[in-house]
């Protein structure tokens, strides 16, 4: 698990992982929603052979500011370069928000 965050209303939490082979084309990070009550994943974004690192949702859940980066450092986990994003959770569209940024967090 490379990011996670609860939901303002407490209904369940984001968080990203990797998965794929380490050493494949396929090795990536994505988001998934956790909902707590239903006790079911939604995935939120599909990247192949991108990664995705800390994450932040906005304080009323229809947002998350998430790392985006091109590649992982093996030995530390570590995005390498990454940017700031921001997801939009009911369309899936997601937009840069700062290049060269790390370490997203929404104010209240």
């Amino acid at each position: 698990v490379k990011g996670l965050a609860w939901l303002p209303d407490a209904s369940g939490f984001v968080y990203s992982v990797t998965e794929g082979d380490m050493f494949g084309d396929d090795h990536s990070a994505n988001m998934y929603l956790y909902d707590l009550e239903e006790g079911s994943v939604t995935p939120l974004t599909s990247y192949v052979g991108r990664f995705m690192g800390d994450l932040s949702v906005s304080g009323d859940g229809t947002q998350v500011a998430f790392e985006l980066g091109a590649d992982l450092d093996l030995l530390t986990g570590e995005l390498v370069d990454p940017d700031v994003y921001v997801l939009d959770v009911a369309s899936g569209e997601a937009r840069l928000l700062v290049a060269g940024a790390f370490s997203p967090a929404w104010s209240r």
